[in-house]
């Protein structure tokens, strides 16, 4: 559904990833959360912190675009480009957060 909406309001607008559409940038974040609450159990009172870091480290990621963030954004034309290069971002913001998880639990 995201990648159908970005390709069809980049289409309307005339601009591919015009900064109205935030779709991408809902389900890449949506992807930093989910990935460390489906690896590892997180108390209650820790999940605020990790939507808190999950979004930080999202927003770094978004916007830095380290490889591969800005492969897949100039890489895949319209909606794909739009949505990919975010999927990315959440997906190394998760892996971050995960991993600071497992390592802060271990201290």
């Amino acid at each position: 559904m995201a990648i159908w909406s970005a390709e069809e309001a980049g289409r309307r607008w005339g601009v591919a990833d015009h900064p109205a559409i935030v779709i991408d940038e809902v389900v890449g974040l949506w992807l930093a959360v989910l990935i460390p609450l489906t690896l590892i159990p997180l108390p209650i009172e820790h999940r605020g912190w990790l939507l808190l870091g999950a979004f930080a480290l999202f927003r770094v990621f978004d916007i830095a675009k380290p490889c591969p963030v800005s492969w897949l954004e100039r890489s895949l034309s319209g909606g794909w480009g739009v949505v990919a290069d975010d999927l990315m971002a959440g997906v190394m913001a998760g892996l971050c957060l995960t991993l600071s998880a497992i390592v802060l639990a271990a201290i």
